[in-house]
């Protein structure tokens, strides 16, 4: 092994040079020999001898070279390899050329330009540019016109890369996931997969519908509500959270349980990093409460009704259990107290019987030798001589009165709950008359026993997070971005390249908006002006008791059949809603193919998911029997409608992209070939014309796109538009055009009615 930045000699090179030079290889035997510049030493296997290029006279030894860093991954303005600042230097030589590492006969090392010979190896970068404009202009090129990009990381952590290393990342990736078997997913958070709001009246919903939850957010600086409570300029502030309220779409959690073994699943929302960060751990919560309650039907024990807490309700079970311990141990200190206090009375109580038996005892011992006293008294007074023990008739007088006074007794004792002192009797400690809780010990009992039951509460509550945090890894793991991670973009662009630097060959987009993805000016597939071939959209969601509220982040996608449906758009009933089964499909299927056992290696090599799903939604229409030729009444006006060569340089309308890419052929007039007409509304000439030619179906807006959306063909029952088609006879004479000789008068009305669409979905959005 080579440290790097140092050469070291090798002895069997002097079988090398020449016999006519004689080296001086005592002198640098065993010396160390040290660059003369930074950068990645690349040892030869044979050191080479050369001359000198200061002087022909002598030969060197060239053990190896030294190339410097290229910088392949800047994040901050320093190199992720060598940390170095990438707009600088550390030697002269700033084309980045390996240079020779050559020790001359004195054993001393030189400091050469480099060979000729290695030039083609040069690449290194000068990086003239800084990362900050690199950020603003991915397709930058650096001196010596190499390109370099951006690549956001899991975690949001941006960084420009070179075009080398883009291709690099790029093949070990592909690489990782067909070892794997999967395929890259990206999912967008709002109004895909959900529907969030701010608006505090949405809280009413919570507990009706088990699919809505609350998020907890910290409010942004300046918030109304924040700085109603908190004032300005309160650091407190920051502790102000503001609830989010999230309906989830149905069928979610069976679409993520259907692809994440399929898919290393990527959010790309355009919300912020937090609030991204706790969808998916709602999402999570949600697919584990799915998993636990598949897997109880299916081993027979029934259904678990506790789901996962939302994080509020986890937050409060944990204050709850603080607090009741909180007053448990305050339970606990006084019942203490009150046992202490039981115990000094009892012992103040032993004292007062022994200080009463001790003055009984005295009391009855001086009685007694008061008797013995007066007897003696009375037996001298009998006889007239005064006793010894008597006194005069002044202490004879004296001495009832002696006898009358009260011995004065000296006793400590507390005192009395108004504050007087009771010298005659030993008071009992009582507790304090303001505490008006009863203090027999069932507050204690029952407080531990709300205690253990919010602890099992809790115990399984973390154990189902704990469950649902595993999930989380499983499938999102840290693939999530946001339009704070991406803000040099803009905030209605998604770029696919700011993913991956090569394209997303091997990813499928799901989002409700088309418009974000079209922005972008870097898409690998696709029109100009139109999304790259692998987005899979999706019917933008709504749910009908939070169309009133305002949205969290940007407006949804663009639903074109809004306006062929009628009812109630504040409806609960969200039975058909199968728009997740469809994409879950969809993805199976891409996957299929890609990983067909039939393909050889060299064949999946050429294959790519936007190829795929191209492919895919040709033959909906495609495979048909008959090909489908599809005539549109009242969708696009008149100043819009174009042949097909001629969208080839312009973006297409959305209702004609969406025919075309299913493998339908658009027609501007009612032939006896026509299938279908889509129409935005009845009664116009071509539906009256249509409906005179057999099999051809006047069918909504709503068939088309839900073909499309599912990438199947849905059969059109439900969205035939006026009475069914006329039965196809079993044979047809020869097909002849069915021309009007006069204008249509309606196509000034379709004109008409498409411009005030189109003017209702722009005040929309």
């Amino acid at each position: 092994p080579r440290d790097k930045g140092s050469v070291h000699e090798n002895p069997n090179a002097t079988n090398i040079c020449s016999s006519q030079t004689k080296l001086n290889t005592k002198s640098i035997d065993n010396s160390e020999v040290r660059a003369h510049l930074d950068g990645f030493l690349r040892i030869y296997l044979t050191p080479q001898c050369r001359k000198d290029p200061n002087n022909n006279q002598e030969l060197v030894y060239v053990l190896g070279k030294i190339e410097l860093c290229k910088h392949p991954a800047i994040i901050d303005g320093l190199c992720a390899v060598c940390g170095q600042p990438a707009n600088s230097t550390s030697t002269s030589n700033s084309s980045g050329a390996p240079q020779d590492a050559q020790i001359n006969a004195n054993g001393n090392l030189n400091s050469s330009t480099a060979q000729s010979t290695n030039s083609a190896m040069a690449g290194g970068y000068a990086h003239p540019h800084d990362d900050q404009r690199r950020l603003q202009n991915p397709a930058s090129k650096d001196d010596n016109g190499r390109g370099h990009g951006s690549l956001t990381l899991s975690g949001g952590v941006t960084i420009s890369i070179s075009s080398e290393y883009a291709l690099k990342f790029s093949s070990d990736s592909s690489q990782s996931l067909r070892t794997a078997k999967k395929l890259n997913l990206v999912l967008d958070l709002d109004h895909t997969l959900l529907h969030a709001t701010a608006d505090r009246r949405a809280s009413s919903w919570i507990g009706k519908c088990e699919d809505v939850h609350t998020l907890l957010l910290p409010m942004m600086e300046g918030h109304p509500l924040q700085q109603k409570q908190g004032g300005g300029g309160n650091s407190n502030n920051m502790n102000w959270m503001q609830p989010h309220y999230v309906k989830l779409r149905p069928n979610l959690a069976e679409c993520l349980c259907g692809v994440m073994d399929q898919y290393e699943v990527s959010i790309y929302t355009a919300g912020t990093r937090l609030y991204a960060e706790k969808c998916a751990d709602l999402i999570s919560r949600h697919v584990a409460d799915y998993q636990r309650r598949i897997g109880r039907k299916e081993d027979g024990s029934g259904i678990d009704g506790d789901a996962c807490l939302d994080e509020g309700d986890l937050f409060m079970l944990r204050e709850n259990v603080a607090r009741t311990k909180d007053r448990v141990s305050w339970y606990t200190s006084r019942k203490e107290r009150q046992d202490y206090v039981d115990k000094m009375n009892q012992q103040l109580q032993i004292q007062k019987k022994e200080s009463e038996e001790k003055r009984e005892a005295a009391d009855a011992e001086k009685q007694k030798d008061d008797e013995i006293v007066g007897a003696e008294i009375k037996a001298w007074d009998s006889n007239n001589e005064p006793h010894m023990m008597a006194g005069s008739e002044e202490d004879v007088e004296m001495a009832p009165k002696a006898n009358q006074k009260k011995r004065k007794r000296v006793t400590f004792s507390l005192p009395d709950v108004d504050g007087n002192d009771n010298n005659d009797n030993i008071r009992e400690m009582q507790p304090s008359k303001k505490s008006k809780e009863p203090n027999d010990g069932t507050e204690l009992e029952d407080a531990n026993k709300i205690l253990k039951e919010l602890k099992q509460k809790l115990e399984q509550a973390e154990k189902k997070e704990a469950e649902a945090q595993n999930m989380r890894k499983k499938i999102f793991g840290s693939r999530i971005i946001s339009r704070t991670d991406v803000g040099d973009l803009g905030r209605d662009v998604k770029s696919l390249k700011r993913v991956f630097p090569c394209g997303g060959m091997m990813a499928a987009i799901v989002d409700d908006r088309e418009d974000v993805w079209a922005n972008a000016t870097n898409n690998s597939t696709g029109r100009k002006g139109e999304p790259p071939d692998n987005l899979l959209f999706v019917r933008p969601y709504h749910w009908g008791p939070f169309q009133k509220f305002a949205d969290v982040n940007n407006s949804a996608g663009e639903d074109i059949t809004l306006q062929s449906e009628s009812g109630d758009i504040t409806s609960l009933d969200e039975t058909h809603e199968r728009q997740l089964l469809w994409t879950a499909d969809t993805l199976r299927r891409i996957h299929d193919r890609f990983y067909d056992a039939s393909l050889s290696e060299e064949q999946r090599d050429k294959l790519t998911v936007p190829g795929i799903l191209k492919q895919m939604r040709n033959e909906v229409f495609g495979n048909a029997k008959k090909p489908a030729k599809f005539i549109l009444s009242g969708l696009v006006p008149l100043h819009k409608q174009r042949t097909s060569t001629e969208y080839i340089k312009s973006p297409r309308p959305l209702i004609v992209r969406y025919a075309e890419e299913l493998g339908a052929k658009i027609e501007n007039e009612v032939t006896i070939d026509s299938t279908h007409v889509i129409a935005a509304r009845d009664g116009t000439d071509k539906i009256l014309r249509a409906r005179k030619i057999p099999g051809c179906a006047v069918v909504k807006v709503t068939w088309l796109m839900e073909c499309y959306w599912s990438c199947t063909l849905q059969s059109i029952d439900s969205h035939i538009l006026g009475p069914k088609p006329l039965p196809v006879p079993p044979s047809s004479g020869p097909k002849r055009s069915i021309l009007l000789t006069e204008s249509d008068s309606s196509e000034e009305d379709d004109d008409g009615f498409f411009d005030d669409f189109e003017k209702e979905m722009e005040s929309k959005e």
